[in-house]
């Protein structure tokens, strides 16, 4: 079997994020980013906000009080919008790292084929033949099928490659029917967001 398809920026983008999304590693680092920040904006507004209502009112528990309020709002709210921003600020950076050299073997054209013994994936700059047996582990999302060859590397098909959700099942069965007969074992799969 053999597929064409026109691999954007984009996509690779929106790669990086889903695996960055669904990373263990990273989703932990992260939440103990925003447990900390959100501490700290608390301590922050909690200060600030008791400081200036001491100054302006009289009764020492109303700032207190005040200052407790508003820690909690800005922390809370600083938990929430954490995750829309940082990945704003991930496609951002990811879209500069792409502009700063050469990609031919990333963006662009891209031809996969498929043999009992290997897949192939061609591009502009060379052609990679892995075999069935060197495959991590298949991944599914709603837009996606990427095969992983490792922990960081994968062969990134957008699903709009294929013309009917019939076409898509087809490659699927055939990629598990090749690493099954390679490998002895079932391909580990797995469904991401």
């Amino acid at each position: 079997m053999e597929i064409k398809y026109d691999l954007t920026i984009e996509d690779y983008i929106n790669f990086n994020l889903i695996h960055i999304r669904n990373s263990p590693t990273t989703r932990k680092q992260q939440l103990i980013l925003r447990l900390f920040i959100s501490f700290l904006i608390f301590i922050f507004v909690f200060i600030l906000s008791t400081v200036i209502n001491n100054i302006f009112s009289e009764p020492y528990y109303l700032g207190v009080i005040s200052g407790l309020f508003a820690g909690i709002i800005g922390s809370v709210s600083y938990f929430f919008i954490f995750p829309s921003v940082n990945e704003r600020g991930m496609r951002k950076n990811i879209r500069k790292a792409i502009n700063e050299g050469k990609n031919d073997n990333v963006i662009g054209k891209h031809k996969i084929s498929m043999s009992s013994e290997s897949i192939t994936e061609a591009t502009i700059a060379g052609e990679a033949n892995n075999f069935w047996s060197s495959l991590d582990k298949f991944v599914e999302s709603a837009d996606y099928l990427l095969l992983y060859l490792s922990a960081l590397q994968a062969i990134i098909i957008p699903r709009h490659t294929f013309s009917s959700e019939k076409q898509c099942n087809d490659f699927i069965e055939l990629v598990e029917g090749y690493y099954l007969e390679a490998s002895n074992q079932p391909l580990h799969k797995v469904s991401w967001k």
